[in-house]
């Protein structure tokens, strides 16, 4: 269970927070927000929060800086995203639990530890999902704000993409969305074959169809770097005085207060920092943005979550909620590998076995950027349903869109042998 793993602290709780805090560690002043978690969300929460410029913002992020490293390049070159995938300096490389369904294997999670977490790890392909888990949230599960059309308007807000501004994309926000900078016949073939057997063909894959053959829009910026929430997001209010960036900094456990109606108030973190314990505390709010598997796990170290598995592991029970680190839900991806009748395929840049292809690959990238194939690369993608067509417009619109289930596949032709 994710309480008794990934840090293995120790949760100790207090309850008069602020009358012992000097106790058993240093503290640091306080901050109006306090910000745990540097990654996808965290970034954009301290750039939107130290708009207000009488409030002062604190972001604590576990892992290092995506800049400024001699190998911060692996992170910013698009073609480089697999060379963290596999170790933990810019990754928490988590494994799952053997899965029954898998024949008790373990799988692979890799999760984002640096400034823009795991959008300075990932694939960059830009993909706002399905319409209709927007309407279902909306519908069925309650959250009446959350209908498709009602996020719109904040996918648009968040974009600049290369092709300007319409009904589906946005123009003028601070994440720079691309798309086909660099082709590869195979890329090509891989869309044409689906049209050629009756699939429609998807122009946009987040506009209007979402069912098809296309290719996808990539976080990738104007540079050829990647466009992760740190570059997009952080390095702009980083040059506020209201912001403090504190990197390599480890939260353990939510401080609390006991409010007169015996209710619990969070108040504060406490971290760990260069060998140090210290806490933070906040004057406004706390806000966890650790990720799926970060924030459950801080949450159950500080005493929120199901209050037996709770006690299991010794820690005392703040806020009984049983749900809370339950029904994590991801996304397997199988790689299908074939023959290459002609010489077309990337593998000469994935291989080492002719280094000098991706060495120069890399040198390009350092020296053109987005005019270097290590820039960006294209990808086709395939979105198609069980038995009925979904259109996003048909919620824009008004009109009820057919239930069911989509199915993703994402074309590897850079690993095509």
């Amino acid at each position: 269970m994710i309480a008794s793993k990934i840090l293995g602290l120790n949760a100790r709780l207090t309850q008069g927070v602020r009358s012992n805090l000097r106790a058993f560690s240093v503290v640091v002043d306080s901050a109006d927000y306090v910000v745990a978690g540097g990654g996808s969300a965290g970034c954009v929460l301290v750039n939107r929060l130290s708009e207000d410029v009488s409030s002062t913002v604190v972001l604590l992020e576990a892992g290092k800086s995506d800049r400024g490293k001699w190998d911060s390049w692996k992170i910013q070159m698009p073609s480089a995203l697999t060379y963290n995938l596999h170790d933990n300096k810019y990754n928490w490389n988590f494994w799952t639990e053997p899965q029954a369904e898998l024949q008790n294997r373990t799988v692979h999670q890799p999760r984002g530890k640096a400034l823009g977490g795991s959008s300075s790890l990932n694939a960059m392909a830009y993909v706002r999902g399905h319409a209709l888990d927007y309407e279902r949230w909306a519908t069925t599960d309650g959250a009446t704000d959350w209908s498709y059309g009602a996020c719109l308007p904040y996918f648009k807000k968040a974009q600049t993409h290369m092709y300007g501004c319409n009904e589906y994309r946005g123009g003028e926000g601070p994440l720079y969305v691309s798309r086909e900078w660099h082709s590869n016949p195979l890329n090509d073939a891989f869309v044409q074959a689906g049209v050629q057997a009756g699939y429609p063909y998807a122009a946009d894959m987040n506009g209007f169809q979402q069912e098809g053959f296309g290719n996808m829009d990539m976080t990738v910026g104007r540079n050829g770097e990647r466009a992760n929430t740190s570059n997009a997001y952080l390095r702009p209010a980083m040059s506020r005085d209201n912001v403090t960036v504190q990197t390599e900094s480890v939260v353990t456990r939510i401080l609390w207060s006991d409010e007169s109606d015996g209710s619990k108030r969070a108040v504060g973190l406490e971290y760990q920092q260069g060998g140090e314990t210290k806490q933070i505390l906040a004057n406004e709010e706390v806000i966890l943005s650790l990720g799926a598997v970060g924030s459950p796990h801080v949450l159950m170290l500080s005493g929120v979550g199901d209050k037996q598995h709770l006690a299991d592991h010794g820690i005392e029970s703040q806020i009984d909620l049983p749900e809370v680190g339950q029904n994590l839900q991801d996304h397997l991806e199988t790689y299908v590998q074939y023959s290459c009748t002609k010489p077309v395929s990337l593998l000469k840049y994935a291989s080492w076995q002719q280094p000098w292809h991706k060495i120069m690959a890399g040198v390009q990238w350092f020296l053109q950027g987005k005019r270097a194939p290590s820039g960006q690369a294209r990808t086709p993608c395939l979105l198609t349903r069980d038995w009925a067509t979904f259109r996003a417009g048909a919620h824009l619109q008004g009109k009820r869109a057919p239930s069911g289930q989509a199915r993703t596949f994402r074309a590897t032709a850079h690993l095509a042998c």
